[in-house]
């Protein structure tokens, strides 16, 4: 994972992909729409008026070990100078700035997972290679085969398909406040549950917006962080807007990260 990786989780849990998905009472429908290929969107996050920025879309239908999967690609903005530094403070860099997800178009679950460095002249730097073994509850590496989880949840994914599937529940599940959503998450090697729970409604005008929080982030940085974000209807769609992330850095004060959609392509 990297920055935008940590943020793309966390400002795109804040976020996460934006799909035009037509209202329909079906889920399956709901699910096929929101990954449907050309939909991509861009999220900009921002700290002491420094900003990077990064995309998500979903690719193409292609394969994954012989069986059909949807190819979803994250690809984040290098980070360089102070804000970089702070990045490697946090401990929410590594060497890496794209992400692919490749998901099962029947269980919409996460089959296999990679991260690398996607250099300017083309060339691939393998970070991590995984494999979610559904069948066995495990996580397995194929660059090694070694199992580097196992009795794990048997819906466990990614940052990036975790979220995802996050979005359509939010589009197929009543929104109410006190409203708990639980998820799985695989990251940096690691098993964690997220809680995640609407916590306010706001009604402004003939727009309900709902607030969603996550009280306590995996430990994906050096130090405890929390997020917030935001969820109201765009063209009969329940979308995060905006959100924050707070990071708690002892003796220090806290630092708050801002992420915002800035671009959204949608599937025609």
């Amino acid at each position: 994972m990297t920055y935008r990786s940590a943020l793309s989780i966390a400002l795109t849990s804040i976020c996460v992909l934006l799909l035009f998905l037509q209202e329909s009472s079906s889920s399956t429908n709901s699910y096929l729409h929101i990954y449907k290929t050309g939909t991509r969107f861009s999220l900009t996050v921002r700290w002491w008026g420094l900003s990077a920025t990064g995309t998500m879309e979903v690719l193409e239908n292609t394969k994954s070990s012989g069986k059909d999967a949807i190819l979803v690609r994250s690809h984040v903005t290098k980070l360089g100078g102070f804000l970089g530094f702070i990045v490697k403070f946090l401990r929410m860099y590594k060497k890496s700035n794209t992400f692919d997800s490749y998901i099962d178009p029947e269980t919409f679950m996460a089959m296999r997972y990679e991260v690398y460095q996607l250099n300017d002249d083309g060339s691939v730097e393998l970070t991590e290679h995984i494999y979610f073994d559904r069948e066995l509850n495990k996580v397995v590496s194929l660059v090694d085969n070694e199992t580097i989880i196992s009795d794990t949840s048997s819906d466990i994914q990614d940052a990036f398909s975790v979220f995802l599937n996050l979005l359509c529940r939010v589009n197929t599940e009543e929104l109410s406040v006190g409203k708990e959503f639980e998820l799985n998450l695989y990251a940096y090697r690691k098993a964690f549950k997220v809680e995640i729970d609407v916590t306010r409604l706001l009604l402004t005008g003939s727009r309900t917006i709902y607030t969603l929080e996550i009280e306590e982030l995996p430990a994906m940085f050096k130090y405890p962080a929390s997020l917030s974000f935001e969820v109201t209807d765009v063209e009969g769609l329940k979308l995060p807007i905006a959100g924050k992330c707070i990071i708690h850095v002892p003796v220090l004060p806290d630092i708050t990260i801002d992420g915002e959609f800035t671009e959204i392509k949608c599937a025609s």
